[in-house]
């Protein structure tokens, strides 16, 4: 049961964090649902691969993971997307933000 509250506290900050830079980049209510639709598979499977590697958790796995999600979000907002430009762009911005305010969050508590 941990683990499941750990992965969906993961999940509603970064889609906290990524509808945020959505709303910067005035996406439309539907890409709204997309972000929080593709984020849902994304981000679980992400954050519960990391928990995974344990100690074997190190920058080249972090970068791995994170290069294939914002890939995949791009695919997805880019053949689904109704008004978001550059969508890798989008996703490499949105992927980075939360990623850092993750990195800025676990480090303050």
């Amino acid at each position: 049961m941990e683990v499941f509250l750990i992965l969906t506290y993961c999940l509603i900050l970064t889609l906290a964090m990524e509808l945020l830079i959505g709303l910067i980049w005035r996406v439309s209510n539907r890409d709204f649902i997309l972000i929080v639709l593709v984020n849902t598979l994304t981000n679980p499977s992400v954050n519960y691969i990391v928990m995974l590697l344990g100690s074997r958790r190190n920058a080249f796995w972090i970068i791995l993971l994170e290069s294939a999600v914002v890939v995949t979000e791009a695919f997805c907002y880019k053949n689904r997307g109704e008004n978001i430009r550059r969508p890798l762009l989008f996703s490499l911005s949105a992927n980075a933000a939360s990623y850092l305010f993750g990195v800025i969050l676990s480090a303050v508590l």
